[in-house]
């Protein structure tokens, strides 16, 4: 219990709601997101993020926010490299550049 913040009712969520639930993808313990609302897994190997509305937990796996979710947000902030990825892509030039690096491996 002494992981458990000091104040859960900024969730509106029980102290002994956060004492027994567990993630429903791995059942490793719960951590606060008090800035965002959320109930995220503890464990570093998950980590999924459960919205909280108006005190419910929504502990679908379907409704949960991945870790990897966090990373696109500054992706559109430097979307030169996006689009460069794209460009190359389209091009094929990446393809042959993958073509030789196979034909070395292969030697």
């Amino acid at each position: 219990m002494s992981d458990l913040p000091a104040t859960p009712e900024a969730l509106d969520l029980s102290a002994a709601f956060l004492e027994i639930a567990a993630c429903p993808q791995c059942h490793s313990k719960f951590a606060l997101d008090y800035d965002l609302g959320e109930l995220v897994c503890s464990s570093p190997d998950c980590g999924l993020a459960f919205p909280v509305h108006d005190g419910v937990p929504d502990l679908r796996i379907d409704a949960a926010r991945r870790p990897a979710d966090e990373v696109p947000d500054p992706a559109p902030s430097t979307g030169s490299t996006g689009s460069d990825r794209a460009g190359s892509d389209s091009t094929g030039s990446d393809s042959t550049g993958t073509d030789a690096d196979q034909g070395e491996a292969d030697r």
